[in-house]
């Protein structure tokens, strides 16, 4: 099994004592998170540890933390802040896992019912290693709901998201503060950001999608479907959209921090793979569409986070990021961007201007 995320920032500057239980918690349980794109004949977006968990460490570690300043001692998280981020980022998707009832707007809670559970068992590797008190638990599991979209009446709004009551900040077991609000907004950016191409994993997840698709337009195309045949077909309801954002992976090469700016982040499109498209005759339009698409739904959680979550002058510094940039080299597509992003820009100053005339 892959060991690169123990040489990743925000994991290898955890104290050796939380290093080495982090560790053991990982080997017992990466196995255990989802590797498998299909279920019922619907696909997920990898919910691995060697890719997704991966990314976004990778992510936290070189794109939003200032590295010189939120691992001092005198002055950015705590030991124990940082551990808990990072068991976080581990168990934030096992409610995706493959022997789980994986609904998609719902796993965050299936992922925190599932860390009750283990923390319950006084057999499982969590009880026994993570070194964490009841109280610290609860952390835990609220960071890891406020990831995600939760689709669930009977699940207070309050209790979800990045503005969830429960994430005030509170003490640690042995007297230090624990900053749930900002770990939780570091958790849901980092995952938001997980959109470059890396995601997709192996040549063989996408052979395994071409013949799932070539699998699907068949039943949906057949004409006199049998009752059986449109029940089947229902299953299959999740499929297009996963499809349309398995797709979109490929436009985004990688996710960086702009080099000469660290309050910027660069979401960098794959010109050749963008070329190759325009070659075989897909226009402009179409491209630039998705790619906005993937922009404006980032932007949006990422000017929200930023916010709630990283306001204040130490948590600023913190996390240095203002700004998301999608930048390409293709002249058509950086021109349609331009415009298209121009327009939603002036249609958001119009929308003030007519509120404040209410």
């Amino acid at each position: 099994m892959n060991d690169e995320y123990k040489q990743l920032e925000c994991i290898s500057k955890m104290k050796q004592n939380y290093f080495e239980r982090f560790c053991a918690i990982v080997e017992e349980y990466r196995g255990k998170l989802s590797d498998n794109i299909v279920i019922e004949n619907s696909a997920f977006t990898l919910h691995d540890f060697d890719h997704h968990c991966f990314d976004i460490y990778k992510i936290i570690s070189k794109v939003l933390f200032d590295g010189d300043l939120i691992y001092r001692q005198d002055y950015g998280l705590s030991d124990r802040e940082l551990y808990i981020l990072n068991l976080a980022v581990l168990f934030h998707d096992i409610g995706m896992s493959n022997g789980l009832d994986r609904t998609r707007d719902n796993h965050p809670i299936h992922s925190a019912e599932y860390i009750e559970r283990e923390y319950r068992s006084s057999k499982s590797i969590l009880r026994k290693e993570s070194d964490l008190s009841l109280n610290e638990i609860k952390i835990l599991k609220a960071i890891i709901i406020a990831h995600g979209t939760i689709n669930d009446m009977k699940y207070q709004k309050e209790n979800s998201g990045i503005k969830a009551s429960k994430l005030q900040d509170n003490e640690d077991r042995i007297g230090g503060k624990i900053r749930p609000r900002f770990l939780a907004g570091v958790l849901r950016l980092a995952d938001e950001l997980d959109v470059s191409v890396e995601r997709i994993g192996t040549g063989e997840l996408e052979q395994e999608m071409e013949e799932l698709e070539q699998k699907f337009n068949r039943l949906k195309n057949k004409q006199n479907r049998s009752e059986a045949e449109n029940k089947d077909l229902e299953k299959w309801k999740g499929f297009e959209k996963s499809l349309d954002f398995w797709r979109k992976l490929h436009l985004i090469s990688v996710v960086k921090r702009k080099e000469d700016d660290n309050k910027r982040i660069l979401l960098v499109v794959d010109d050749d793979y963008v070329q190759r498209k325009l070659d075989e005759s897909q226009n402009e339009a179409t491209i630039t569409r998705q790619l906005v698409e993937i922009y404006n739904k980032i932007n949006k959680e990422f000017k929200e986070i930023v916010e709630v979550c990283f306001s204040g002058n130490k948590l600023g510094n913190y996390v240095p990021v203002k700004e998301l940039i999608i930048v390409t080299e293709v002249e058509s597509i950086k021109r349609e961007i331009d415009k298209t992003l121009d327009v939603r820009s002036l249609e958001s100053v119009v929308e003030e201007d007519k509120k404040k005339l209410i």
